[in-house]
């Protein structure tokens, strides 16, 4: 009896486990709030199963768990470095997700292929519904609604994506919504003509999206998953490599139709006419606003290259800098550059965490071929360049959520092939 109401038990908690993750997907365009109250019912559910040793056990022999919660330690770690204890704690709290999501997802059971795809199913129906109703509020705002300043109306298609984030965070996860859309198209079985034929124009839709809509990051991401899946399945002249060939064609196409004086393309050009030149002190110049903080953090690593300035007084050194090069409007502003940011906060030993965090996974997906997930990867590389994709909670909630995740996807792919080859 006993026996039973056990198993009857865990079977109820391997359902919320599975639920919440699946809300969670849902949930993560939405506020803060609503991720924070399922990422803690989600620890508390794991924290019922009382299970600490065999889930000990496992997180020790997991090379993925220990690779991904060194970027939070060693936020903990270097707090020895720091005189800004408010900020560090801060940072660390906003940071809790990174070490949560690889602490229960790869001590929890590992979850069936159907079930993957429903978490992924989730998050792309978040997103397409979400991007529809920012397109028709940003209409509501342009036409509308009065009184708006010339800033407020200088770029119809940046003010989209501010119902939920900024333009550049949503970007990321419309791309994000991409790769999953391919990975299903890919795998999901006995799929119909409609279906086929449905994904085909959500994916049209979403490319077109991130044209428009996304910051230059997101759009040079699209372009390399593109030109990745081409490559790797060009030996398959299949539905995959159509797919694959279709999304890079579509986003080409989009520039060829936008061609002009269209503002939007006018936005891409201004991103890649920078300059270490003209640095002006004004925080609505793109160059300034890009330049400037990465001069101020090569100004800072001069002295500080090999253990950085401490988990908390990344942004108060880079204050101090910006008044000594005239640049005090861009008070408030990170480096724009991941790497930089660790490299100034932790120093070379804070750039290898990183590195290592990035590229072990994104070589063993490349290894398993778990090329959606490598696809990920070549998104959060790519755009770490443009931004502190860890500074942001939208963006760390993003990473740690669907790296760990993709992560253990791929163990447990990976574990079936040689259980498979075991029985044969």
């Amino acid at each position: 009896m006993n026996k039973a109401a056990g198993k009857y038990s865990k079977d109820i908690q391997d359902k919320i486990y599975f639920y919440l993750l699946m809300s969670f997907g849902f949930c993560l365009i939405l506020p803060r709030n609503f991720t924070v109250i399922i990422l803690i019912l989600l620890l508390l559910n794991w924290l019922v199963k009382l299970d600490f040793k065999n889930s000990f056990l496992k997180l020790i022999n997991c090379s993925y768990f220990i690779v991904f919660i060194l970027p939070f330690a060693i936020l903990i770690i270097w707090l020895f470095g720091t005189d800004n204890f408010e900020y560090a704690f801060f940072k660390i709290e906003k940071s809790l997700a990174l070490f949560i999501f690889p602490l229960v997802i790869f001590s929890s059971r590992p979850l069936q292929q159907n079930e993957y795809r429903k978490i992924f199913k989730a998050f792309i129906l978040s997103i397409s519904i979400g991007s529809i109703i920012a397109v028709l509020f940003a209409l509501y705002k342009r036409y509308i609604v009065s009184g708006l300043t010339l800033i407020e109306l200088n770029n119809f298609f940046i003010d989209i994506p501010l119902l939920y984030m900024s333009h550049i965070y949503f970007g990321y996860y419309v791309v994000t919504a991409v790769i999953l859309t391919i990975y299903i198209y890919m795998t999901e079985p006995n799929l119909k003509t409609g279906t086929r034929t449905a994904i085909a124009i959500l994916l049209l839709y979403l490319c077109v999206f991130i044209m428009l809509c996304a910051g230059l990051a997101s759009f040079i991401s699209i372009l390399a998953v593109g030109l990745f899946l081409t490559i790797a399945y060009y030996s398959q002249i299949n539905k995959r490599f159509l797919i694959a060939f279709a999304l890079m064609a579509t986003t080409i196409g989009c520039l060829v139709v936008l061609k002009g004086s269209n503002n939007t393309l006018e936005r891409y050009k201004q991103r890649f006419n920078v300059s270490f030149k003209t640095i002006e002190n004004n925080p609505y110049n793109y160059s300034s606003t890009r330049i400037g903080p990465l001069l101020a953090g090569l100004t800072i690593i001069k002295d500080n290259w090999f253990l950085g300035v401490g988990t908390g007084d990344t942004q108060d050194e880079m204050a101090v800098v910006y008044v000594e090069k005239g640049l005090d409007r861009l008070l408030g502003f990170n480096s724009h550059n991941q790497y930089l940011d660790f490299l100034m906060t932790f120093g070379i030993i804070g750039l290898f965490v990183l590195c290592l965090f990035y590229f072990y996974p994104l070589i063993k997906s490349l290894k398993l071929r778990q090329y959606h997930y490598t696809c990920f990867l070549f998104m959060i590389i790519i755009c770490s360049i443009t931004e502190n994709i860890l500074e942001n909670n939208k963006c760390i909630f993003l990473l740690a959520f669907f790296n760990t995740l993709l992560a253990s996807q791929m163990v447990t792919n990976n574990a079936a092939k040689h259980f498979i080859k075991r029985t044969i």
